[in-house]
């Protein structure tokens, strides 16, 4: 029995030396197992964020990495580390840069920094990869290993170059549009200026925002109002629509639209206000314009309807007077004729045949005079003949004398051997006398008044054709003109008499006939020196029949697509059912800016017919940017009495004197098309 007792405590201390023995091993397989659940932790969690660990060993230099950092990079797992195919991923543009960070940083001291490169993913493409990098050093401080974790960050870079891309496009679309938004903290008061403020302001483009500066540069007389609208807008009553004017600090005073809204907390009180502020001058000052012009258009109607009366009544004058030198020029045929029949009947006379021919010389006078009735009455028809200009000046001298008075000093300068001018030789001496009239007008204290006749070579700019004209130039010293009277002078019904003093005729006239005779009529004067009105007239051989107008054209190609532009519905609606009768295609616009947008949008034109006088964009500034835009697409140009300068040659190809009827738009159309290419758009342009 004692065996059995011994046996069991034999047993029993083996039992616990067994435990004891075993308690390390089970403490060991406890740490283990824990060990790898951290691991398998960080495992998930640097998978889950896209980060993976290497470390690379100086000694061997071997990589070391794990899994995450092989699906980082595109390598299959499992695979041997190679440190050379690594380095392959890295972008070729970043290598040279992290491996001269990494030289510098084992160089020296630094044992951690971070970096940012990108790696070419073999199916994902270019990845972007931020790293924090640390080396490991021995005691000595040596380097003996370097390694880091790589997070891929690519969708946030990419939200990061969009949102720049953005903040870079909104800046310059408020930049060129001259909009600037702010961010108003309404409890700090802090400000915060977005876009071109500050030039909008006339400040530095330095200068910090601040709300006290831009109160402070509004106009005293809208200050009120601009924080009335304010105060309204944060007590609830909508967005912030205001425009007011501010003073900048050069003077300068400039009209500022700000339109804002209100962010308000959870109990409706207001936080921020952000809004935007614009430049509406231009606009303002066009309003302000408009007001002037609807004033002035008001005065001008109340003059027109006295002129208009006035006009009535020269129009009966008119009416009466052709009538009475018709009926007069009857009486005279009669007189005419029985003086030369009766001249006949008194050979051997000699008394009596004189006194017959200074009745026929009588009558003679009396058929000129009627003829220049005629021509004030407007009843006549232009007779071109070669017409010498010098004679016909110098035959004036009693009627200019008569209708001048003895302040007047009339002087004549004429040129040597001149050819007859192409001419109505009654309608010139009406002209002239037309001329005459205004420039004693502009001499109330008498003057010198100058008619000079030469030859000049003019032409070949399109306005006129190239030649030889017989050029008249009336000369006075009277007070001259401004730029504005200037432009307006021959257009018909101007005038700067008051009324009953004059139709506004006389200029109209003499540009009309010289128009219609093939030629042309200009004026140049200034305040205080005078006017000079010159006539050009196409130059006739004496005795030889010459026709008014060119050989006309050979008619246009049909079915050319012609761009029409006129302002007056009327008119063009007539002018196109004009080029469809003629067998072509008009495309009809109302102004000059939808014509302008047609050049531009590419559209197939062979010709553009445009008015000359129309609001906004006149014709030749059409002409001039078609010139630019559309160089292929010749440019008719409309107009009734408006003189064309010199220059428009180069951008009109040819000329419809208004009215117009199909054998004028057909041979427009003809010279027009079968012109030669203007000049590039460059040298149109005058560059």
């Amino acid at each position: 029995m004692t065996a059995l007792p011994r046996a069991r405590s034999a047993l029993s201390l083996v039992s616990r030396l067994v435990r004891a023995a075993a308690r390390p091993f089970s403490r060991t397989t406890e740490a283990s197992r824990r060990l790898a659940e951290v691991e398998e932790r960080l495992r998930l969690a640097l998978s889950g964020a896209r980060a993976g660990f290497w470390e690379v060993d100086l000694a061997a230099p071997a990589l070391r990495c794990d899994e995450s950092f092989r699906a980082l990079y595109g390598f299959p797992p499992n695979e041997p580390e190679d440190r050379a195919r690594w380095r392959d991923r890295i972008h070729p543009e970043d290598l040279p840069r992290l491996q001269s960070e990494l030289d510098e940083a084992l160089a020296g001291d630094v044992t951690a920094w971070n970096r940012e490169f990108r790696i070419l993913h073999p199916t994902e493409g270019e990845r972007w990869i931020h790293d924090r990098v640390r080396v490991r050093r021995d005691g000595r401080g040596r380097p003996v290993a370097y390694g880091g974790l790589h997070f891929d960050f690519t969708p946030r870079k990419r939200m990061e170059d969009a949102l720049r891309e953005r903040e870079t496009r909104l800046r310059l679309a408020q930049t060129a549009a001259r909009i600037a938004s702010w961010d108003w903290n309404v409890a700090t008061g802090a400000v915060a200026w977005l876009g071109p403020m500050q030039a909008l302001l006339g400040l530095d483009a330095d200068h910090p925002p601040s709300t006290e500066v831009f109160m402070g540069m509004i106009h005293p007389e809208d200050r009120a109002d601009v924080d009335a609208a304010l105060a309204a807008t944060l007590a609830g009553g909508g967005a912030l629509d205001t425009e007011f004017r501010i003073v900048r600090r050069d003077g300068a005073v400039r009209w500022l639209a700000g339109r804002a809204e209100v962010v308000r907390d959870a109990t409706g009180a207001p936080t921020r206000m952000l809004g935007v502020n614009y430049d509406v001058t231009a606009r303002k000052e066009a309003e302000a314009a408009l007001a002037r012009l609807n004033a002035d258009l008001e005065r001008r109607v109340q003059e027109g309807a006295a002129k208009v009366a006035h006009l009535q009544k020269m129009d009966g004058l008119g009416r009466l007077t052709g009538g009475i030198a018709h009926d007069f020029n009857n009486l005279l045929a009669v007189v005419m004729g029985n003086l030369e029949a009766l001249q006949a009947r008194l050979a051997g006379d000699e008394r009596s045949a004189q006194l017959v021919a200074s009745a026929l010389r009588g009558t003679e006078r009396g058929a000129a005079l009627t003829g220049r009735l005629l021509a004030f009455a407007r009843r006549q028809e232009l007779n071109p003949a070669p017409v010498d200009v010098s004679a016909l000046v110098r035959g004036m001298s009693d009627l200019l004398s008569r209708s001048l008075g003895p302040g007047i000093r009339v002087e004549t300068r004429f040129a040597e051997a001149l050819d007859p001018a192409l001419v109505d030789a009654g309608q010139l001496e009406l002209a002239l006398l037309n001329l005459a009239v205004n420039a004693r007008d502009a001499m109330p204290d008498g003057g010198r008044l100058v008619f000079a006749v030469d030859a000049v070579e003019a032409g070949g700019d399109g306005a006129l054709p190239a030649g030889s004209y017989i050029r008249i130039q009336a000369i006075d010293a009277g007070m001259g003109m401004d730029a504005e009277t200037l432009a307006q002078a021959a257009e018909p019904f101007f005038t700067t008499k008051a009324v009953g003093k004059g139709t506004g005729l006389g200029l109209s006239i003499v540009h009309g006939l010289a128009a219609q005779s093939g030629g042309a009529f200009s004026l140049r004067s200034a305040p205080g020196e005078g006017t000079t009105a010159e006539i050009l007239l196409p130059r006739a051989r004496a005795g030889a029949p010459v026709p008014l107008a060119p050989a006309p054209f050979e008619r246009a190609p049909p079915g050319l697509r012609v761009l029409v532009v006129d302002d007056d519905p009327l008119v063009l609606a007539g002018t196109a059912r004009m080029l469809e009768a003629l067998g072509h295609r008009p495309l009809p616009v109302g102004s000059g800016f939808e014509a302008l947008s047609c050049l531009r949008s590419g559209q197939a034109l062979d010709a553009v017919i445009t008015d000359e006088v129309m609001p906004g964009l006149r014709g030749l500034q059409l002409a001039a940017l078609a010139a630019r835009e559309r160089p292929d697409v010749p440019v008719i140009l409309a107009t009734g009495f408006a003189d064309i300068p010199d220059s428009a040659g180069r951008i009109v190809a040819a000329r419809l004197d208004k009215p117009f009827g199909l054998p004028a738009i057909e041979t427009a159309l003809a010279r027009a098309t079968a012109a030669p290419a203007r000049l590039p758009a460059r040298a149109a342009s005058g560059a």
